[in-house]
């Protein structure tokens, strides 16, 4: 049996978040369920923690065009008050 966590919070807006245990469970066997595209971004930023994640390493992760899919990411950022970093290479 898969322990997950209850909820999940976001520290800068101090928004709470249902479960972020759907892989887990789905992987288990248990669950199917179909996750807003929004949500899972939102999970995918959350996995990465304090350390942060590329833009482009969330559009790998859920195998999605960038180019397509960018403004939707700069909502999801803005809704749940996310910090946004600018790094180059």
């Amino acid at each position: 049996m898969v322990e997950v966590p209850l909820e999940c919070q976001l520290v800068d807006t101090g928004m709470l978040f249902p479960s972020c245990s759907w892989i887990a469970a789905a992987q288990a066997g248990s669950l199917l369920v179909e996750v807003p595209l929004e949500r899972q971004m939102l999970e995918v930023m959350l996995e990465a923690g304090p350390a942060g994640i590329l833009s482009v390493t969330v559009f790998e992760r859920l195998h999605l065009p960038a180019k397509k899919y960018l403004p939707l990411l700069s909502e999801v950022v803005k809704k749940y008050g996310l910090q946004v970093r600018a790094f180059s290479k």
